[in-house]
């Protein structure tokens, strides 16, 4: 889908931050289903709530027939105050709400040992 769909018609620079939950949280399943008909087994899902705001999904696979181990996740997460260190150089933001939003995934392949002739 084209960057446009993300954002409000009225305000380009206001993010639609349902759609682009959306479609991340659908990026993350589709990415999970080709993972598991590539390697044959399941991944484990472990949602999980950040006491501050917001939360994730993280789909995991460990010792699988092709990979290792393995992690698609998402993250939406949210803050009423940015920390000090965010604002050093920009003082202006100083006390604003912030929220951030991402998936990230890393999947470490699975090798067989090898036998060692003598």
């Amino acid at each position: 889908m084209p960057p446009e769909r993300y954002f409000a018609p009225d305000v380009c620079h206001d993010p639609d931050t349902a759609a682009v939950k959306t479609y991340l949280l659908d990026l993350q399943a589709r990415i999970v289903a080709a993972l598991e008909a590539a390697d044959g087994l399941p991944f484990r899902t472990d949602a999980w709530e950040r006491p501050e705001g917001g939360g994730g999904i993280s789909r995991l696979i460990e010792e699988g027939r092709v990979f290792e181990r393995g992690g698609v996740n998402f993250s939406h997460v949210l803050g009423s105050q940015l920390p000090p260190s965010a604002s050093a150089h920009r003082p202006e933001l100083a006390g604003r709400r912030w929220e951030a939003m991402g998936y990230r995934w890393c999947c470490i392949r699975a090798i067989p040992m090898r036998r060692r002739c003598t």
